[in-house]
């Protein structure tokens, strides 16, 4: 489901997730691609990044991918990105009750959301 915040806002304020990755601007390929994949317009800054020279000529996803595959050399930030995206996909995406079952879902909402 959609969030209010966007990745892209999420990695650049240092309020949100911003603080854990520092300058910004040394992250624009990782945040053009992470942009694309979820489906948000690309703006600010990443104009000097050429989407479809990273995406081997393919264009901007015009909503949220399903799958993402990324080859990145060492020392790529591969590691501090899946980090900051398991975060925001916890944090900021709104997740269903699916596959709970009714008794467990009554039990979560009286347990104050632990199980």
């Amino acid at each position: 489901m959609k969030s209010n915040v966007t990745i892209d806002r999420a990695l650049r304020d240092p309020r949100l997730l911003g603080a854990a990755l520092g300058d910004a601007s040394t992250w624009g390929v990782w945040l053009t691609i992470l942009s694309a994949a979820f489906g948000e317009p690309l703006g600010e800054g990443e104009e000097a990044v050429d989407f479809a020279k990273l995406a081997g000529g393919r264009g901007v996803p015009v909503q949220r991918v399903s799958e993402l595959w990324a080859v990145a050399g060492r020392r790529s930030g591969k590691s501090r990105m899946a980090a900051a995206l398991a975060v925001y996909i916890a944090m900021f995406e709104r997740h269903a009750l699916a596959g709970l079952l009714p008794r467990a879902r009554a039990r979560r909402a009286d347990s104050g959301g632990r199980i």
